[in-house]
């Protein structure tokens, strides 16, 4: 029994539906994946793309990092050059340097006796004139000294009318005493205090007077032996400076004359005891102004 093609159609609807839509869903599966896969074509052209553009900058890079190299070579080279250049400069120089100063050592060793003897007689005549400043203050001492004596003489004759004084009230008190009892008894408190006054002051006059006879005494001898060993020293000296040394310095002192036109005179070499002599003469003599200035800061004050 043969089929109608409508009963075919009837009987196989369901399963064409069927073929129909698992086709449909392959088709949606592959255009999905061809979608899928024209992207994934799109993205790989645009990273080529990238890709390529930069190896296009890294070889322009690159081209360029050749040009710096080649141009750092030329400089390296010209730089090298310049280099040698100086080291040649440098070396030249330093034979010029050497040269000057063996120059300057020969010339240094020829002045160097004259200069030397230029520096000693310029620092003796600074000796010299420290010495006579401080002679100039001993005198100026030694009127402190006769001013100190009058003062100690003043001071004497205080003490013979306080002595004069104590006599008068001794004897006041030995006639009130002798008087009797009838006087009142204020009279002789009065001359008791009186006699006691007397006596402080005498006891107080008397003192000082002692006390400025010996400091006068222990002035008067430390003085004089500074007053020696200066004069000593000062002997030694011109005794040792040379007749020419002496006159242009009487010279320079009368004139005025520049020290360019000084004559380069020769001086012995100053031993170490003189310069020693001086320094201790030049200390002992600041300490006794200072003693000098502290004893009359203490006179002012009392």
């Amino acid at each position: 029994m043969t089929a109608n093609p409508e009963q075919l159609l009837q009987v196989g609807y369901p399963a064409l539906e069927e073929a129909l839509g698992q086709l449909k869903a392959h088709n949606q599966g592959l255009e999905q994946f061809i979608e899928e896969l024209v992207a994934e074509l799109g993205r790989l052209s645009d990273e080529f793309q990238r890709r390529s553009h930069e190896a296009s900058q890294a070889a322009a890079q690159h081209a360029v990092d050749a040009d710096a190299a080649a141009q750092s070579s030329a400089e390296l080279a010209q730089l090298r050059e310049t280099i040698s250049h100086r080291e040649q400069s440098l070396a030249a120089a330093e034979l010029q340097l050497a040269a000057a100063r063996a120059e300057a050592e020969q010339y240094k060793a020829q002045s160097g006796s004259s200069a030397a003897d230029l520096v000693q007689i310029a620092e003796m005549q600074n000796r010299n004139a420290e010495l006579e400043r401080q002679l100039r203050d001993s005198a100026a001492a030694q009127r402190e000294l006769e001013e100190s004596r009058g003062e100690i003489a003043h001071l004497k004759q205080q003490l013979a009318a306080v002595k004069i004084e104590l006599l008068d009230a001794q004897q006041q008190f030995e006639r009130g005493v002798s008087y009797g009892e009838g006087h009142e008894e204020d009279e002789f408190v009065e001359l008791e205090d009186e006699l006691a006054r007397v006596r402080s002051r005498a006891a107080e006059l008397t003192a000082t007077v002692d006390r400025q006879q010996r400091e006068i005494a222990a002035e008067r001898a430390e003085w004089s032996t500074e007053l020696k060993s200066m004069r000593t020293l000062l002997e030694r000296q011109s005794g040792a400076l040379p007749t020419r040394a002496v006159a242009a310095d009487e010279s320079l002192s009368s004139t005025s004359v520049g020290t360019n036109t000084v004559v380069r005179e020769t001086a012995p070499p100053r031993s170490l005891g003189t310069e020693k002599v001086v320094d201790s003469v030049l200390a002992q003599f600041a300490k006794l102004q200072r003693d000098i200035n502290r004893r009359r800061t203490n006179g002012q004050n009392r």
